[in-house]
């Protein structure tokens, strides 16, 4: 059975108006598009390798020349015109996701949900998530997921082969074996995720100048009751903030804080020395709510060990307002209404966005010992990611996807009925 467009990706009518080609949508949405960009941007094999997708002849280079054209056809929903090298077959799905003045009128593919109040961790089970890619999907949907049934004896192994459904792991700085115990309480060098006492509310890394996007964290051993391990919709949050504290919100998206770490003797993981030690120094400048261009919530960074004040230009009156907005901020995130809640036992995966959630644990039962993996994969690769399996939902040819947006291909997936 053939598949058929939606309305919205469908031309009704299109024609020139001067150096403009118009076109009117079944769903009587219109887009404008200059003919010089056409020229230069249509994904044609006349310009474009057809190993590579990269321009055989860079225009960037060339001295710019007006384009005429003095006719424009559609002939099965592609548009029909000649740009100067012969007549280009424009794929009119590409048009209506490039059109940003009428994009917002288009469902993404599979848009980020926001957690209702009955909202529970969708679950999937080892075998699952290697044969299918939906636990990516639903990762990049609600933020969180779970993948259960995994042996504990092989954990590292299944774990490794799951991170590997997304790609490169980054670096890790700390031991993937962590076998939590109480410290002494002048031991202020110990991290405290590697403790047994309460961990707050925090983001993983927040003082990278892009901190991790993907935190996996397995368990494999654990002692005693399993602690709780919280885990806060922050986009919802921060997105209540914006509606009820319109000032805090605005406070934490643009005042500037020092988040940093630096640490004379920290952790790395060495097969061949038991208690290895390295020395590292960072340090980023940056909002605690991260917006879009929207004013959306993008990244939130929480973490307080890592901050570390202000720029010296900061008033005593603008700290004060910094530390009440931070104060309601911090209020909303521990709200139940925000958090869904689970224990890490063996065997166990969950895999978050540490872009949107914020997590905190409860206490560890003393004299006991937990051996955690953890893990993470940055932005650049998870975007690569998605935008394959997007792209193939797309069914498009991989030049008109070349160049698109995250949210441009989310348009395309979703372009069939």
């Amino acid at each position: 059975m053939n598949k058929v467009l939606k309305k919205e990706f469908q031309v009704k009518s299109v024609s020139l108006s001067g150096k403009n080609v118009e076109i009117v949508w079944q769903d009587n949405c219109q887009s404008s598009f200059d003919v010089n960009w056409l020229q230069m941007s249509t994904r044609s094999s006349k310009k474009f390798s057809a190993d590579s997708y990269e321009y055989t002849d860079c225009p960037i280079y060339n001295t710019f020349q007006e384009v005429a054209v003095d006719k424009v056809q559609l002939s099965n929903n592609k548009i029909l015109i000649d740009l100067g090298s012969g007549i280009e077959e424009i794929d009119a799905s590409w048009l209506r996701a490039q059109d940003a003045t009428i994009s917002y009128s288009l469902p993404a593919f599979e848009e980020k949900v926001q957690w209702s109040n009955s909202f529970s961790i969708l679950e999937h089970s080892y075998d699952e998530a290697i044969e299918s890619n939906q636990w990516i999907s639903d990762l990049d949907k609600f933020g969180i997921v779970k993948i259960k049934g995994v042996s504990p004896d092989d954990l590292e192994e299944k774990l490794d082969k799951i991170t590997k459904k997304v790609g490169v792991l980054r670096r890790r700085f700390h031991p993937t074996d962590i076998n939590v115990i109480e410290p002494k309480p002048n031991n202020i060098s110990l991290d405290k995720a590697y403790t047994g006492g309460t961990l707050e509310y925090h983001t993983d890394a927040p003082y990278y100048d892009l901190p991790p996007k993907i935190a996996f964290l397995a368990c494999k051993k654990l002692e005693g009751e399993p602690p709780i391990n919280y885990f806060c919709d922050g986009f919802k949050a921060a997105s209540e903030l914006k509606e009820t504290h319109k000032e805090a919100y605005n406070i934490l998206s643009t005042y500037l804080v020092n988040l940093a770490r630096r640490r004379l003797r920290s952790h790395q993981e060495d097969s061949s020395i038991e208690h290895s030690l390295y020395s590292w120094d960072t340090h980023t400048l940056t909002n605690i709510i991260v917006t879009n261009g929207f004013g959306e919530p993008e990244i939130i960074r929480i973490h307080s060990r890592s901050f570390s004040g202000f720029t010296s230009d900061y008033s005593g009156i603008q700290i004060k307002k910094f530390i009440e907005a931070y104060g309601s901020f911090i209020d909303l995130i521990k709200q139940d209404r925000f958090n869904v809640q689970m224990k890490l036992e063996p065997g166990n995966i969950v895999i978050i966005d540490n872009h949107r959630l914020v997590h905190a644990r409860s206490k560890i039962q003393g004299n006991t010992a937990r051996m955690i993996y953890s893990c993470y994969i940055d932005e650049y690769i998870w975007n690569s990611r998605l935008r394959f399996l997007l792209g193939e939902r797309a069914e498009m040819d991989d030049v008109w996807l070349r160049g698109c947006t995250i949210d441009q291909l989310k348009i395309l997936a979703n372009r069939w009925e």
